[in-house]
């Protein structure tokens, strides 16, 4: 079989005619990549946290891409029953759901001594747990479509841990885990795979950006900066177009040469 994808005027992938849904799409790497999805021609599902500030980002962005071509839907990736009123309330909209990309997730910095069992469940939760619940919540939906592609979003510390980050790591690099099972398991209809990015400027990181962090955090990387959030929408949009029809169970590693697996 043979696979063709038209390219824009920016030489990427067109998505014309895919609905994509993308979680934690208020947050820096959501958001940047349901503006690039968009603009690539295809329709987003903006799936957003509960709070308000969430709601209120999510609201903003699809104005400003457009009623016609994104939605804003609230849910809480921990509550099966939210995931699944997520992906009926995506179908409803769209009539297809052709990608899946599971961006949401949080990162507490703790020293592992005084980790608690709340915080170590919160994020594991979240991060992988939410990623385990939305792809399957997303399966049915995707199986009905020809080449159906899920983008899992983890992170360099997945491959080099860090101080204070035991449940942030141990949860990123159960994702890599996950999208490689995932690949074997759902192929070749459905493609998986993931990214890794390395220090992002999100509102995520801005917390902890210290100069001695930053500093700690780029004194090894071959680009000497941390990366934007639309760098890694990029490596995103071309694991979900059909430009990467022959990709499954990898890992772009946008990270800027930090690590080099």
């Amino acid at each position: 079989m043979s696979h063709t994808s038209s390219e824009g005027h920016d030489g990427f992938a067109r998505l014309d005619g895919r609905t994509v849904v993308v979680t934690g799409a208020a947050g820096g790497i959501g958001s940047a990549t349901s503006d690039v999805l968009v603009r690539a021609g295809a329709q987003v599902v903006l799936a957003h946290g509960p709070g308000e500030a969430d709601a209120h980002a999510a609201a903003q962005l699809v104005a400003t891409l457009g009623e016609d071509r994104a939605c804003a839907v609230a849910v809480d990736v921990l509550d099966e029953g939210s995931v699944t009123d997520l992906f009926e309330a995506a179908y409803a909209r769209f009539g297809r759901i052709d990608a899946l990309v599971t961006a949401a997730g949080v990162m507490e910095q703790v020293p592992f001594a005084d980790l608690g069992p709340d915080v170590w469940q919160h994020t594991i939760g979240i991060n992988l747990t939410g990623t385990y619940l939305c792809v399957r919540a997303a399966l049915p939906y995707l199986q009905q479509t020809g080449q159906a592609s899920v983008v899992t979003v983890s992170s360099q510390l997945a491959y080099t841990g860090a101080t204070d980050v035991a449940a942030y790591t141990a949860s990123k690099a159960g994702i890599l885990g996950l999208t490689r099972a995932l690949a074997h398991e759902l192929g070749p209809r459905i493609r998986v795979n993931a990214v890794a990015p390395g220090p992002i400027d999100t509102p995520m990181t801005r917390p902890h950006a210290t100069a001695e962090w930053t500093e700690r955090k780029t004194s090894r990387m071959v680009f000497d900066r941390f990366g934007t959030a639309d760098e890694v929408a990029s490596a995103i949009r071309f694991l979900v177009s059909e430009a990467a029809s022959f990709v499954t169970g990898q890992t772009i590693n946008a990270n800027g040469g930090g690590v080099m697996p």
